[in-house]
């Protein structure tokens, strides 16, 4: 007789517990699939801070942590000085240790002028748009009709008369 080695309705070992949505409730917390790294550009300069560079495995907890001013203490200043933001850039990684490694990376540069599209003049990026509500029109645009490509110029003889209809 087959037997298994553990009961599928059994959480696995290790995993942890949240309240749930009403009392008493517990919620099992799975291990984030994905990290997300995110750069935060303000509209207007704070002293010398254009941008803000964090991670989070749960981008939407976090950036609504950042709106409320309860994220990093440079979002919490922002929010009190009444600065708008956005989200300028997005990445997805594989784990949100994968992510705080290439925030690490990013970090490293020290300049979010280089990796802000924004700044740069370049379109902005298509996944942060979508964050923010907008939809990115720009990827859905055609492309006009070019004109026919013409190897021969027409060319016109002299004394020639097109037949009456």
């Amino acid at each position: 007789m087959y037997v298994p080695d553990s009961d599928s309705t059994m959480p696995p070992q290790g995993l942890q517990f949240i309240p749930g949505p009403h009392k008493g409730q517990q919620v099992p917390a799975y291990p984030p699939r994905y990290g997300w790294v995110y750069l935060i550009h303000f509209h207007v300069p704070f002293k010398h801070a254009k941008h803000y560079l964090g991670s989070a495995s749960c981008l939407d907890f976090r950036i609504g942590q950042h709106r409320n001013g309860a994220g990093a203490r440079l979002m919490e200043v922002i929010c009190q000085a009444g600065i708008s933001w956005d989200i300028s850039r997005l990445w997805c990684c594989a784990s949100p240790q994968e992510a705080r490694q290439l925030e690490a990376r990013l970090k490293r540069w020290h300049s979010g002028v280089d990796l802000c599209l924004r700044c740069q003049g370049k379109p902005p990026d298509p996944e942060a748009l979508l964050f923010n509500g907008h939809w990115p029109f720009f990827l859905f645009q055609k492309q006009r009709p070019r004109p026919p490509l013409v190897l021969f110029p027409p060319v016109y003889v002299s004394g020639y008369r097109r037949p009456a209809l």
